[in-house]
């Protein structure tokens, strides 16, 4: 069966912009103890990295897993590069899957601020991207 798909996850690492996808997935493993990265796709320095095939139920937004895709930027705060980069992506997705709304992961969890997004750049973000982030 074909997982229902109709919303994207927005998330950063809250880690350097160096941190390397192997030890993301090292600590998603290992640490956790999640059979494998919890992101669908990580975008580094304009780059999008495959990390959970799309096909499998992720893990990262406790209960709102199942029907999302989610994905990050490694990093704290994002560049304009990787807001560019976000949006392209989720356009891509948008195109591909029933996706009706694009999320940022405080939204779901009030101790979080991922991603990091100030006025300044969700207003960037929803220049570029199909659908406004919420």
């Amino acid at each position: 069966m074909k997982r229902p798909i109709n919303e994207i996850i927005l998330h950063c690492t809250a880690t350097p912009s160096t941190t390397t996808i192997e030890s993301i997935r090292n600590y998603h493993v290992n640490v956790k103890g999640w059979r494998d990265i919890g992101y669908h796709f990580l975008v580094q320095n304009g780059k999008v990295i495959t990390g959970r095939p799309v096909s499998e139920v992720g893990a990262h937004c406790k209960g709102h897993n199942l029907n999302t895709i989610g994905i990050t930027y490694i990093g704290y705060e994002p560049t304009e590069l990787d807001i560019e980069t976000l949006a392209t992506l989720c356009n891509k997705l948008i195109s591909e899957y029933p996706i009706t709304k694009i999320t940022r992961h405080c939204r779901y969890d009030k101790h979080k601020t991922c991603p990091n997004f100030d006025d300044g750049h969700i207003n960037d973000f929803d220049k570029l991207c199909e659908l406004p982030l919420q």
